[in-house]
């Protein structure tokens, strides 16, 4: 089984070392029965989870082939692969949609929405199109790992999790008084930008992501601030 190096790195991070795994079947091998336990050594360099097993064997996990369930991980805190920060006031526009041409100007590949249901711990999600030419496979991967990441140790855990990290991070709140109780984070990975906007209460969705080509949203914002710039000089004059 081939798999890219993104891929390779999902498995990395979703299994560091130290993960303790439950078996559920491993085809072929009769002493290696249900139920049994081992901890993740590593992830090798084709993506499989070397293995130390309590029955003593050191036989590797294949992802994908055999199956298995995590029951812990090592405690890793709350610190996340990529940095979330709060936006600039200058970015606000980018959390919320807009008309077909300021997507195009700005690279919008689309929107995610999500609500973690009546219990606070479902996760309920709809993806909305902007600019599908850019839904790349490239795409497809960073977002799936984003999302991956917001989950497992970001804001996107559950409703109790979203609330504690908005209330750690005051400085992300909006501003405007229609959206006082919204916060909005930003999140880069090489090629793309992702504006977070997180409603921490029940009753509503509980996040909008929306999604970024990392240059041209640069390109966009320096344009816009270029224009602004040129607009005070004038009536400066």
């Amino acid at each position: 089984m081939n798999m890219d190096h993104r891929r390779i790195q999902r498995i990395k991070d979703q299994y560091p070392p130290g993960t303790r795994i439950e078996l559920v079947s491993m085809s072929g091998e009769a002493d290696m029965p249900r139920g049994l336990q081992g901890t993740v050594d590593c992830v090798d360099d084709i993506g499989q989870l070397q293995m130390t097993w309590d029955n003593g064997r050191s036989l590797a996990l294949v992802p994908g082939e055999d199956s298995f369930r995590v029951i812990t991980q090592p405690d890793q805190g709350i610190k996340m692969k990529y940095e979330l920060c709060a936006a600039d006031k200058n970015e606000a526009a980018l959390f919320f949609s807009s008309n077909s041409d300021d997507d195009i100007q700005r690279g919008c590949i689309g929107h995610f929405r999500c609500d973690f249901g009546h219990k606070g711990k479902e996760f309920w999600h709809t993806w909305f199109d902007h600019l599908a030419e850019l839904i790349t496979p490239a795409f497809k991967e960073d977002f799936q790992t984003v999302i991956d990441e917001l989950r497992r140790c970001g804001p996107l855990e559950n409703l109790n999790a979203m609330a504690k990290w908005c209330h750690d991070h005051e400085d992300a709140r909006f501003t405007d008084q229609y959206c006082s109780n919204s916060y909005g984070f930003k999140l880069e990975t090489e090629a793309y930008s992702y504006y977070i906007r997180c409603f921490p209460q029940q009753g509503n969705y509980n996040a909008y992501i929306y999604c970024y080509d990392r240059q041209q949203i640069a390109e966009s914002m320096k344009q816009t601030e270029q224009e602004q710039g040129g607009m005070q000089l004038e009536q400066g004059m």
